[in-house]
């Protein structure tokens, strides 16, 4: 056999080889009955937890958890292009995927309502004339916020960069703080000099390395990036959140309409098991426990997930808040639709099954 042959042949194996390798990275489990991703960050304590008790076990149920980097926007990707079954996210997401594909998005529940899990960070360089006065409930200081973005943005002789992801929950609940606080701001690709903020569109487990490099002035994320940044980039501190302007925030799971049809009896299984995990979870004496595991699995400190119990609601159901905390996000997006249209999302016998548990 000459060389080329021989050469043509070790290729051939070598692709097959990594195709295989490749197949086994994207599907861990390909007798899953349920594939569900996910994120390794706060408000998705709900997945972690019932994965680390085996609750689905119980219901017999096989559920693969598919971790995602970056955003909910990342998971609902997952779902859209069938590489899993339910997509667990943020409301930003789930409004984005209505306005493009309205009633094939399915609610399967919610597991979570809170608030204050959106934070911004600002840099240490943002000091001195540039330093950023942080928002203050109690006194409504709003003037001086607005002052302090116009003083550092005529410092830095540009608009001040703000580093968050596109499509993320957190992109709109920062663009509605700044509304808030009367704050103008450029949006994604925009070069207005005259405006005092400019949003960048950076992957969410990148925006801490990113100002790190000097990249950013202020990130927006969910937890754990803004304490991540905290902890890592000395200086950096804290301006605002979005229970500044008492806004809510889902962890929903959904799925797409077919997908319900043909895994019904599955998925109500695996709402059953999401019940037995939150119910593990709101028993004081698993806290200690719980907090733990989180902070473990998402490779950051329990004082990350002690913030974010302290300001969770674990649930699992559809209720009128859940939809309408949809529904406010919808609006903020400019998704055209109706506080019943969000309610009835999810399907009024998968409703009646979560009351029932």
């Amino acid at each position: 056999m000459d060389a080329k042959k021989i050469m043509a042949i070790a290729i051939v194996a070598i692709l097959i080889v990594a195709g295989v390798g490749i197949v086994f990275l994207l599907n861990d489990d390909e007798n899953a009955e349920l594939k569900v991703s996910y994120l390794k960050k706060s408000a998705y304590e709900t997945q972690i937890i019932a994965e680390s008790i085996d609750v689905f076990s119980e219901h017999d149920l096989d559920v693969e958890s598919v971790a995602v980097s970056g955003s909910g926007s990342d998971s609902v990707n997952l779902l859209l292009t069938g590489e899993v079954d339910i997509a667990n996210t943020g409301e930003g997401p789930v409004a984005s995927a209505i306005k493009k594909y309205g009633r094939d998005i399915v609610v399967v529940c919610a597991a979570n309502v809170y608030t204050g899990g959106q934070v911004w960070v600002a840099s240490p360089e943002m000091s001195g004339s540039m330093a950023i006065t942080p928002y203050d409930k109690g006194s409504d200081n709003k003037d001086d916020v607005k002052a302090s973005f116009e003083n550092a943005k005529e410092s830095l002789g540009r608009p001040i960069s703000l580093g968050v992801q596109q499509g993320s929950t957190t992109e709109s609940e920062i663009r509605s703080w700044m509304s808030h606080m009367d704050i103008s701001f450029n949006d994604f690709g925009e070069e207005d000099n005259d405006k005092l903020v400019t949003l960048y569109n950076i992957k969410a487990n990148l925006l801490p390395s990113t100002m790190s490099n000097k990249g950013i002035d202020i990130l927006a994320a969910s937890q754990p990036y803004p304490d991540n940044t905290l902890t890592t980039i000395s200086g950096s501190y804290v301006i605002g959140s979005n229970a500044d302007i008492d806004s809510y925030g889902l962890s929903v799971y959904i799925t797409t309409k077919d997908i319900y049809i043909e895994k019904n009896a599955e998925i109500k299984r695996f709402v059953s098991a999401l019940k037995d995990a939150t119910d593990y979870m709101v028993d004081p004496n698993n806290y200690d426990e719980c907090t733990e595991t989180c902070a473990e699995v998402c490779g950051t400190d329990v004082s990350t997930f002690e913030s974010a119990w302290s300001v969770s609601e674990f649930q699992i159901g559809w209720t009128d808040q859940m939809a309408n905390v949809l529904y406010n996000t919808c609006q903020k997006k400019g998704v055209d639709v109706t506080p019943e249209f969000c309610k009835g999302l999810c399907p009024s016998e998968l409703n009646d099954h979560m009351s029932s548990l």
